[in-house]
């Protein structure tokens, strides 16, 4: 039916029909996703970890630090060209998806011609056999781009949780399935492998468009461009942020990297898990409102107040329990975590709103300025990392932290000149949250010593549950903050519950 009627993943009309059920229904399957591969994430990080030794996962994290820099070309911005583009023909896509697939090729050859360097840069032999299986991968991902982009653009979001959820279990199964025949760290190269090429098989039997030959003069160079912009951008931030793994990796060796790789793996699940479902929500209304710059600065000030009122308590509790913490989640042997944990929360504490950035540049069209203040941003990082190496690790992960609080203020800036929203907009959308959470962490901590209790589990749990009853107490307290609470427990219920949120009401923001 696909080969007959291809264009039949091309048109959105019928999609209007329906616009609230299924972003209600796409928003549903999101979240749900979502949280089933923060599941198994958090599973995998488990398991594997009580399997497998800190210098595994070093070995396979200094070859992904430097190879994972490389998925920027291979997705190239298109898959967005073609979500966002009101009109596209066949033609276009298949050009497109000839272009992702070329350089998802020439990426793979690339990368298995640079592996003696790389083991060369890392004094590590073993690296150079690793990173040439690794390189597949970019292959896998390259044929997958196009038909991805396809089903979000017909909003079948059900059908794309599914895929990634499977895709997840797969690269679990796997993973697991390989410590046990005794593969060591290729356990971990095999399962990052099974993930892509899971995609690529039911991206392929999911969306029955199949590409024609690749055209000239079909249209495709604004695509290429605006592509463009978001792929040097995407490119500067991922080099920002793993620069460090790769100075830890190459002067501090695996055994630190894999630590310090650990921590900032553990961090960031929580942090993507809340950003994602809140930024798909954000982006597409606020672009809505790009006419209407008082309501816009209203919706966007309600989403960094909810962003903030989750992710900030999670960082304070991390960097209150950070021994426990890993004590309970990766074991005995894996106690070095902590003090990277706890510094990289402090880091955490501040990165999920301030990065909402990306969501004004984004929906006002501005991928231009976007990639500027990356290129200013990314040199900062850079600057934070090599001036903390004096220090060892501990110096590189402070270094980062220093840069990012620093950047504060120039980031919100940037981004919101020539906007409705004024800095003092963000922290008045933030503080409550930062004080509460600050708060909450100070009572978590004086509490623990008290608990007299030798099992680490019934510590944490007993932590877990008097952390949320100390951050609503200290919420409860604060000049309008029963008020604020009770307009974003509110709006989180129409956010999650019936689709779009409305953005008529103003934000109890000061």
């Amino acid at each position: 039916m696909g080969m007959r009627d291809p264009e039949r993943y091309l048109r959105t009309d019928h999609l209007k029909d329906d616009l609230r059920g299924r972003s209600l229904r796409g928003g549903t399957a999101t979240l749900a996703g979502q949280g089933c591969k923060l599941l198994l994430t958090t599973v995998s990080t488990v398991v594997l970890a009580r399997l497998l030794r800190p210098e595994d996962f070093g070995l396979v994290a200094m070859v992904t630090a430097i190879t994972q820099f490389a998925t920027y070309f291979r997705d190239l911005g298109l898959s967005t060209a073609t979500i966002q583009s009101e009109e596209i023909t066949h033609a276009q896509v298949s050009t497109l998806f000839w272009v992702n697939s070329a350089f998802g090729g020439l990426i793979t050859l690339l990368t298995i011609a640079a592996a003696p360097l790389i083991a060369w840069f890392y004094g590590e032999p073993r690296l150079q056999a690793v990173t040439m299986v690794i390189a597949s991968m970019f292959l896998f991902s390259g044929l997958a781009v196009q038909h991805q982009a396809l089903l979000r653009r017909q909003m079948r979001f059900g059908v794309l949780a599914k895929v990634e959820v499977g895709a997840s279990a797969a690269g679990l199964i796997v993973g697991i399935a390989c410590v046990l025949l005794g593969m060591g760290y290729w356990s971990l190269v095999a399962s990052r492998l099974a993930t892509p090429l899971t995609v690529l098989v039911a991206m392929w039997g999911a969306c029955a468009w199949r590409p024609g030959p690749p055209r000239r003069g079909t249209g495709v160079r604004p695509m290429l461009f605006f592509g463009g912009n978001i792929t040097l951008f995407n490119m500067l931030n991922y080099f920002a942020r793993n620069l460090d793994s790769v100075i830890i990796g190459r002067w501090f060796g695996p055994i630190t990297l894999g630590l310090y790789n650990r921590a900032y793996s553990l961090l960031m699940l929580p942090i993507a898990n809340i950003r994602a479902p809140l930024n798909a929500v954000a982006v597409p209304a606020l672009s809505r409102l790009q006419q209407e710059p008082e309501r816009y600065r209203r919706y966007y000030c309600k989403i960094v107040a909810m962003i903030g009122f989750l992710s900030m308590p999670l960082m304070a509790f991390l960097f209150a329990t950070p021994e426990t913490f890993i004590l309970v989640l990766l074991g005995p042997e894996w106690v070095g975590v902590s003090v990277y944990l706890q510094i990289l929360a402090v880091v955490g504490f501040v990165q999920p709103v301030v990065s909402t950035n990306g969501s004004v540049y984004v929906s006002c069209g501005r991928a231009d300025r976007m990639l500027r203040w990356g290129i200013w941003n990314s040199g900062i990082i850079v600057l934070g990392f090599f001036g903390g190496m004096p220090w060892g690790a501990i110096g590189v992960a402070v270094g980062y932290g220093v840069a990012t609080y620093v950047m504060i203020w120039p980031t919100l800036w940037h981004a919101y000149h020539g906007t409705a929203i004024r800095i003092r907009d963000f922290f008045a959308a933030t503080w409550r949250a930062a004080l509460a959470s600050a708060g909450m962490a100070a009572g978590v901590m004086l509490a623990e010593p008290m608990l007299h209790v030798p099992n680490f589990y019934v510590r944490l749990g007993i932590l877990a549950a008097l952390a949320p009853v100390l951050y609503l107490a200290c919420w409860m307290v604060l000049p309008g903050g029963r008020e604020m609470l009770t307009e974003l427990f509110a709006y989180g219920r129409q956010m999650f519950s019936r689709g779009t949120p409305s953005v008529a009401a103003p934000a109890k923001t000061s």
